[in-house]
Order: structure tokens, then sequence, then C-alpha cells
């Protein structure tokens, strides 16, 4: 878990524009992980979300979702693990929040989400699903489902029948408890989330500083979270052209497993207007860009802005083109002139020089030049360039995995690795583990390096580096691939 808390300052009560199918407020459904990480932690915005919790499932990472929990503004933010996108945006907590609807504010301090407001200003609808395990009415609309708690009388009288309840027998409408906007179709993956702890400083404001804070001391939310069930990840390539695939309708519905607490707010009458207190601050949309397309205004959905790779040992890396098949106008091979490397990519992120702290495992004689590293962070990837030749000379590719120091530095590299043998050829995906991986390629050679820079730089504890011809494995301590090194 991360924490950002600044106790200094009083909340300001947020207010986010719905967008179904597209998202809330500054959040925008396909935006990367470490977009909403970088906007919640900038400076200007640090007063409104003052604490954010990562989870997710430390033993099988692909099996359950990337979860930002945004717990002071009742907010839940769920990614993708494969592709690290959001696909869903869970607000569990509407008394944290103001929310607003085609310029009309449906709920708020002064304004109750009831039955019959939210019907008549979304408009009409199929009948909803009554959940028994939560006693809450689903009321769905394409690319947002309203969560409505139902007095334990009334559960058998929309358990079994197509019957609407805008208005109970005994007068009163029913109270929105949640609002989850997802792709036109929702999924939801319980699991036990994994906690960790950072206890350094982070950032330090004109207002105040921004340190984290002991678990024990973060607000407490409702979780909708269960026991997860252990799954192995398969080894085996999809039988589409691509092997990359991302967020589409065919999903499964959402499922909860805790019980939301029965709304005790009394339904207004009407809507309620744009409201002038002090206290209350509309939160802007963000712009957000990068590479597969880009988004501007409020809600506009982008392509997957994931970079995928295909990679031939010993020959070089190169897109994939959205039909799946390889873009050969954006290839870099290993000995290719910087120039070729900026015409492919584009211009880095950044350029620094490397530290060559592993010059102690370099060949005897080989000159102590260090060399420039070409940081492509929007792309996953970091380039070595030989300081010597000005020439391509090792590919660095990051699968952001969370538990790793470097997780939201960069976005998610996909690739897939073909590596040729005797009999046939191998391949690697970065959504192998390192269990996969060796059932595919074998022993390494030899045992692992241990990278462990101390608890005071990483909380998540050391990482392996396994070596096999021409390429380096970094795995964390549970298994997930980190990093991949081609040279």
């Amino acid at each position: 878990t991360w924490g950002f808390y600044n106790a200094d300052l009083t909340k300001r009560m947020l207010t986010y524009v719905v967008s179904p199918a597209q998202g809330v407020g500054p959040f925008t459904i396909g935006m990367c992980v470490g977009e909403c990480v970088e906007f919640v932690r900038d400076e200007k915005n640090c007063l409104d979300y003052p604490l954010i919790d990562l989870q997710f499932n430390e033993q099988s990472i692909f099996s359950n979702d990337i979860v930002l929990l945004i717990a002071a503004n009742g907010v839940k933010l769920h990614f993708d693990s494969k592709t690290q996108i959001l696909r869903m945006v869970d607000l569990f907590d509407l008394s944290r929040v103001r929310l607003k609807y085609a310029n009309t504010v449906f709920n708020g301090p002064t304004v109750s989400p009831s039955f019959a407001l939210i019907y008549r200003l979304f408009g009409i609808s199929q009948p909803g699903h009554f959940d028994e395990s939560s006693g809450c009415y689903l009321l769905r609309y394409p690319g947002v489902t309203v969560w409505f708690p139902i007095p334990s009388q009334y559960h058998s009288t929309y358990s079994n029948n197509m019957d609407i309840p805008i208005e109970l027998s005994d007068g009163t409408s029913p109270i929105a408890s949640r609002v989850v906007v997802h792709f036109p179709a929702p999924q939801f993956h319980p699991f036990t989330p994994t906690t960790h702890t950072l206890t350094t400083a982070t950032a330090t404001t004109g207002t105040g500083a921004t340190t984290v804070t002991p678990s024990s001391s973060r607000p407490s939310s409702p979780s909708p979270f269960s026991n997860s069930a252990t799954t192995t990840l398969g080894t085996t390539r999809p039988a589409s052209p691509s092997p990359f695939s991302f967020p589409t309708a065919t999903v499964t519905p959402i499922a909860v497993t805790s019980t939301p607490t029965t709304a005790t707010r009394s339904p207004s009458p009407a809507l309620e207007n744009q409201s002038t207190a002090s206290n209350v601050r509309e939160v802007p949309p963000i712009s957000v860009s990068g590479t597969g397309g880009s988004a501007q205004g409020h809600f506009a959905v982008p392509s997957p802005r994931i970079s995928c790779f295909s990679v031939k040992i010993g020959v070089g890396i190169q897109f994939w083109n959205e039909d799946g098949i390889t873009n050969q106008q954006r290839m870099v091979s290993f000995g290719d002139h910087v120039q070729d490397l900026l015409r492919a990519f584009g211009s880095p992120s950044r350029i620094f020089q490397d530290q060559q702290n592993m010059l102690i495992h370099a060949p005897s004689g080989e000159p102590d030049v260090r060399d420039d590293i070409y940081c492509y962070q929007s792309l996953g990837i970091d380039v070595v360039i030989d300081k010597a030749a000005y020439v391509v000379k090792k590919f660095v590719l990051h699968t952001n995995v969370p538990g790793h120091i470097d997780f939201c530095l960069y976005r998610k590299c996909l690739f897939v690795i073909d590596l040729p043998s005797e009999s046939e050829t191998k391949t690697v995906t970065s959504e192998m583990n390192w269990e996969s991986i060796v059932h595919e390629l074998g022993e390494p050679f030899g045992a692992p390096l241990v990278n462990d820079q101390g608890r005071s730089m990483s909380p998540f504890g050391p990482t392996y580096l396994y070596g096999y011809n021409r390429i380096i494995f970094e795995v964390t301590k549970t298994g997930s691939l980190a990093a991949v090194t081609l040279f």
C-alpha cells in the first residue's frame, strides 16, 4: 500500500462528472495505471487525494485486477492486470463525493441519489438484477451500474419478477449506495489484496510535508474482496495473429461479497443545481496521450496505449501493429545507429549515463566506458547506446509489475520473445511467471545474482537476475517477471 497523507488540511468534497462507459472526473477508462498515479501524486492534486492504497494479488499477479483505492474520496480504480489500463471506476462511498450527470447534480450533501431521481435523469432502462448476497438492486445502463440497497422485507418482491423499485410500498424510494462506471459490459474480480507499507517521505509541497503513514492509521473502507482461487498461468500463445488482447465487451458480470449498509438519507423531491459552497470543488478533466492513441477533453476513450513488441534474440525488437502484424518501419536492431533508433521510436523521455555497477562481472580488459541509456518511459523500454560507436548495445523491457521498485516509472511493455532452439522455437511473453519461463526454456546458467537495495530504498524485497544466452530475466521474490535485458 502506498500512503500519502496531510493531516493539517481539511478535506474538500470533490465534484465528479459521470460519463457512462468513458470515465469519472479525471479518471478516463483506458488510461494507464501510471497516469493515474502521476495525477493523484501531482503537487497541485495531493490535497484532494491525501491517501492512495495499491492493492494486487502478489502470489498471482494476473489473476485479479490491480486496484488503486482512494478511500478519502470513496473511489476504487480497477486496472486490467495484463494491460494495466483502467477498465472500471467504483464509487463505493457516495457520501464522500458529489456527482453530476448531464449538467445536473444527482448526489451530494443536499441531494440524495434516489431510484426515482436516477431513473428520471439517466432515462428508462431494462429491468435490473436483484443480488441476494448483497441485498441490492442493480440498475444497469450501458457503461454504468447503480446499486440500491433494498430493505429486507422487500427482497422477495424484487427477486423473481420484472418490477423496478422506483417506489417501495411504504412510499419511499431506494437510495443508491454505489455507482460503477465501466466498459459497456462490467467485470469484477474478487481477491485478497496484498498490502505493502512505505516508510519514507515522498514529497514536500508549499503547504506542508506529504509523508507516508502506517497502515494502522489509514481510514478503513468496505472491501468487496474475498479469498482468491489460485490459477496457473499458461504458456501457450493465443490463436490470434497478435499475441496481445485488450478488454472488450465480452466479460463477466459484476459480483460483490460485501453487504452495503442501508442508506439513511431522505430522497430529494427535486434535482439540485450548481452549488456555490466554498468546500465543493469540481474536478476538471485531464488530457491523456501516449503510444497507440490519445484523448483530450472530458472522456474520449483512447485506443489502448500499450507498447507491443516482437523480439528476436540476437536481432532486435519491433512494434506490433493493431492488426497483429509487425511494423517493419518501427524496428530497431542491435548495431543500429542512434539516428535509426530516433527515427523508429522518436525522442526518449530522458537520457542518462550507465552507472556501471555491474562492471566487476565484465570480462577482464573491457574498457571502462559509461554508456548512454535512452529511456522511453511511455514505451516501457530502455535502450543502451555504446558510447564509443553510438550504436544500439542492449534493450531493457519493463513489465511494470506491482511490487517492484520501478513500478509506475514506466508504462507496461507487452512483448513476445522467440528463442530458437535445436528442435523448435521457444516463446516467452510478458504475461509469463518465472516457473513458466523455466518450464519453457529449461534451467538458467548458474545461480542468480541478487539485486537488493535495502528496505530504505525498496520495501518490496530483492529481485533476482537469471541468465540465458543473450538474455537476462529480472524476477521478483514472488516469481513475477519484472524486466528483460537483451544483449
